[in-house]
Parts: structure tokens; C-alpha cells; sequence
């Protein structure tokens, strides 16, 4: 594990909760609500930073990755379980929502989890409040970078107190609550708040955020810049071939090659999520190949499998799960990003100018549904469920 330079990022403390300070060098930075790409605060992010609050590392049971560590936002905490951070908790409510505080947001994400709250989609529901406050859409005391107020607010939402009743309902909900521009500042698809991973600059993940059928997950799929030309690990390529993955491409570029590389990504998370597989243990980037993984589930289970019938599991999964959205009412209409990535350029740094362009992104949804044996609406085609078993629902 030491050997795999991921893998040891997540095994050694602070872990990679401590992901901030990187960032805008390589993908971009979410700050305040995706509307800007530069963070004064980013030094207080730094992993030495991570260090003054870390109180030990979670216990996965049968795992020696230990990949949440546990941080204490005052000096006197104990290092219980509701300490636990990991990756998406630092950006969401940290530059997201302009905090420059990392104790305030180690804080927050305690409360969060004492309080029965996802600190994702809370940090994306408080970041749309903040931007209504500084536009004038709404008068509240929420500002970005004001943490006091942000800390607050956690109780508010948890008791269903004052405007916290309002927020209590997420995003898009309390957007429409809200009125007038708000709904274009809630950044949600299919009604999950989004994630702080730039999707302008990272193509799989764009298509992940707008095709997974719960909506954004920075788990929906390994990173573009893991295989970026620039910035991608050394490692990447070596387990990757295995998948269909043969070559480094472009973080931002987006086409037929880079959706293939998609869907092979895609596949394989689903496979780990269908099969109770850590993602963070798993091929294509971590320790464990696609073989070791078809001989842990035979020891488990007793069953002959094979690499390739783990990957028609991920496979069968994601049939299953548009099925299961079609059936709720969710259409192709329905797997589409917010506005603000294909309207606003991000503004500044390495990528400043950088958006997603509509026709080319539809394009590319409709490059993957036809590689998935949908059709442009992303229905599964018959052909396609028969040859996965699932004929019943033909």
C-alpha cells in the first residue's frame, strides 16, 4: 500500500481530507458556490495545517487504509467517531462557502455528524443562501467566510429553527422557497447538491455529476486528473489497461475517447458499490487489480468468477438503477449540470475562460448512452436487457 502513491495519500496523515492547497494548481478550486476559482485562505488548508487538529485515524473494520482521519476543531476534543473527515467535507464547507477556518470547518463537520446532517449537501444549501444574501435576492445574516454565522445556521437547519426550517430542505427546495434568481444559484442535479470538484475542467466528472442516477458523487468515478497529461500519477496506466484505458488524455478534453474512458470507469465503481468493494482499495489506481478483486469475491462466495463478470455486475447495476429512475419519472432531461457551468467561464488562475459547451456536452451524453445500448434518451434498449439477464423488464 505504501508503494501506491494514492493509496499512501489516504493511509498516511492528515489523509486527503487535505486536498485544498493542491487544487487550483491542477483542476481548479470550487470557491464560493463555483462562482470563483481563487482562495485567499488556501495556506490555512495545508497539510501541516490538517496536523494541529488530528486526533488519530477511523477504524474501517478489516482495513489497514484507516483513509478517514479524525480532527478536533478546539484542542480539548476527544477523538471520537463524529470526528471522522474525509475529502469532499473540506472543500464543501471550506472555500465553498469562503471559509478560511479550518477549525471552524472541522467544527462544522462534527456537527454534521452529531446532528444527523450530509455535509455536502449542507455546505452547497448554505454556499446558494450565501450568494442570494450577497446579490440581494435575500436578507440573512449568512455571508461567505463568515463562520460564526455558517455555525449557527448547522443548528438552525438540524431544530428547523427561523430560515433554518427553509434550508432544512435542501437546495432546490428552499431555492424555490426563496425566489426570484435563487434557483440558478442552487447548484443540484436531479436535486442532490453538486460536489466541490470541478466539473469545467474535469470531463468525467461532468458526465458523472449528470448521468449517475442519484445525482453528484466525487465517488461516481476516479478523477480525470488521475490520468490527466500533466498532472495524472505515475501509477495510473499500469492496472488501467485492464479496463481499456491505453493512453493519458486531457483533463478537459471531452469526446467519444474520453466518454469511453468514462464508462469503463464508471463500470467498475458500480461493480465495487454492487459487491460492497472499497473504491479507495480497488483498481484501476489503488492496490488491488481486477484479478485480485475476482479472487477475494470467490473466497467470500465460492463462486468461479472471473475480472470479466465483475465488470458485467457494474454493468447490470447501472441498467437496473435507469430503469429504476425511469420509472420514478426521472428522464434524459433530468441528467444535466447547472447553468453556471456551461454560462460562466471560470474567472481566474490556470484555467481561467475554461466552461463546458452545451452541444458538445449533450453530445457527449448521447455518445455514452449509445455505448451503454440505450437509446439518445437513455432508455435501455431491449437487446440490451436481455443480454444482461434482465429481459423481465424488456
Amino acid at each position: 500500500m505504501r508503494t501506491n502513491d494514492l493509496t499512501r495519500w489516504q493511509l498516511e496523515p492528515p489523509g486527503f481530507s487535505a486536498w485544498v492547497h493542491t487544487h487550483g494548481m491542477d483542476a481548479a478550486l470550487c470557491v464560493n458556490n463555483y462562482r470563483e476559482s481563487v482562495f485567499a485562505g488556501t495556506d490555512h488548508y495545508r497539510q501541516e495545517e490538517f496536523m494541529r487538529y488530528h486526533r488519530g485515524d477511523g477504524n474501517c473494520p478489516g482495513c489497514p487504509n484507516n483513509c478517514i482521519k479524525l480532527f478536533a476543531g478546539e484542542k480539548s476534543a476527544a477523538a471520537t467517531e463524529a470526528r471522522g473527515m474525509h475529502q469532499e467535507i473540506a472543500g464543501a464547507l471550506g472555500p465553498n462557502c469562503g471559509i478560511a477556518d479550518l477549525g471552524a470547518v472541522m467544527r462544522a463537520n462534527v456537527l454534521c455528524n452529531e446532528l444527523g446532517l450530509d455535509p455536502t449537501s449542507l455546505g452547497f444549501t448554505l454556499s446558494m443562501a450565501m450568494e442570494c444574501v450577497e446579490r440581494g435576492t435575500l436578507s440573512e445574516r449568512l455571508r461567505f467566510g463568515d463562520a460564526d454565522a455558517m455555525l449557527e445556521m448547522i443548528e438552525d437547519v438540524a431544530h428547523r429553527r427561523g430560515f433554518g426550517a427553509v434550508l432544512s430542505e435542501g437546495a432546490r427546495r428552499a431555492s424555490n422557497q426563496i425566489g426570484g434568481e435563487a434557483a440558478r444559484y442552487a447548484l443540484h442535479v436531479k436535486g442532490l447538491e453538486m460536489v466541490s470538484f470541478e466539473p469545467r475542467t474535469q470531463t468525467n466528472l461532468a458526465l458523472g455529476y449528470a448521468v449517475a442516477p442519484v445525482g453528484p458523487r466525487y465517488d461516481i468515478c476516479e478523477h480525470d486528473w488521475d490520468f490527466d497529461t500533466t498532472f495524472g500519477w505515475d501509477h495510473t496506466l499500469e492496472l488501467s489497461r485492464t479496463i481499456g484505458i491505453l493512453k493519458r488524455i486531457p483533463m478537459n478534453y471531452l469526446g467519444a475517447d474520453k466518454v469511453r474512458n468514462f464508462k469503463a470507469l464508471l463500470t467498475i465503481w458500480s461493480a465495487a458499490d454492487v459487491l460492497d468493494f472499497c473504491i479507495f482499495a480497488i483498481a484501476p489506481t489503488r492496490v488491488l487489480t481486477l484479478e485480485e478483486m475476482a479472487r477475494m469475491l470467490a473466497a467470500v462466495t465460492g463462486w468461479k468468477t472471473s475480472s470479466y463478470e465483475i465488470m458485467r455486475f457494474g454493468e447490470r447495476r447501472l441498467h437496473l438503477m435507469r430503469l429504476y429512475n425511469l420509472r420514478e419519472g426521472l428522464t434524459a432531461a433530468d441528467g444535466v449540470l447547472p447553468a453556471r457551468f456551461f454560462d460562466d467561464p471560470i474567472p481566474a488562475g490556470r484555467w481561467a475562460g475554461t466552461r463546458l459547451d452545451r452541444a458538445e456536452f449533450g453530445a457527449a451524453v448521447r455518445t455514452f448512452y449509445r455505448m451503454m445500448g440505450w437509446d439518445d434518451e437513455g432508455r435501455p434498449r431491449e437487446e440490451t436487457l436481455i443480454d444482461r439477464h434482465l429481459g423481465e423488464f424488456a
